[in-house]
């Protein structure tokens, strides 16, 4: 079953019912195809910097359905160090404000030094970041405070958290969602393969 353009909060639990009462795989496009699609950019281009995935520090920004998505992924697929952050900023295990089901899943299972602040500051030193929330939010200041050739994946849409003429020059590898920019990452990319490999 292919589920899309369901909203959240509803998405999860209609696929979490759908996948209750069914015994075959439940994909969610904007979840599952987001996360699928930015592993195999993540993969690509930590692989041209010449950082493997599991030695690799990523910081998400944005926890909706996407987002949320793409950390379990980058969790399952052994990413070295993830940091999640939402609008009051990184996701751990000692915030008080983790009602979600989703956000407690996500601080017991990233973030393990427990790293507080806005994503700008959490950012210092990490290899990837993977925007999924919202305009504006990079400088290229904060990708220059980012560990060397660092990877970008600014998928805020319309206009993603960095612009690509701020990224020149201080992102080794960036990407958005954009089709007129090169290296567009979008969910509806990972659907083809995913489809063929099912049948």
């Amino acid at each position: 079953i292919h589920l899309s353009d369901i909203a959240a909060p509803r998405c999860f639990e209609v696929q979490r019912l759908i996948q209750e009462r069914l015994d075959i795989p439940v994909f969610h496009e904007d979840q599952q195809g987001t996360a699928a699609a930015v592993l195999a950019a993540l993969t690509n281009g930590l692989g041209i910097v010449g950082t493997p995935l599991s030695e690799a520090s990523v910081v998400v920004a944005g926890l909706g359905p996407g987002g949320q998505a793409v950390v379990r992924l980058l969790v399952a697929a052994g990413a070295g160090t993830v940091i999640a952050c939402d609008t009051k900023g990184a996701v751990h295990a000692g915030r008080g404000d983790l009602g979600d089901e989703g956000l407690t899943w996500i601080a017991g299972n990233t973030n393990a030094a427990g790293l507080s602040g806005p994503v700008t500051e959490v950012l210092a030193g990490a290899h990837a970041f993977v925007g999924l929330s919202a305009p504006g939010l990079l400088s290229a200041d904060a990708v220059r405070a980012m560990a060397p050739d660092p990877v970008v994946l600014a998928l805020a849409m319309p206009d993603p958290e960095l612009l690509p003429e701020e990224a020149a020059g201080v992102a080794r590898v960036y990407a958005t969602g954009r089709p007129d920019v090169p290296n567009q990452i979008n969910s509806g990319l990972a659907s083809p393969g995913i489809w063929r490999g099912a049948l």
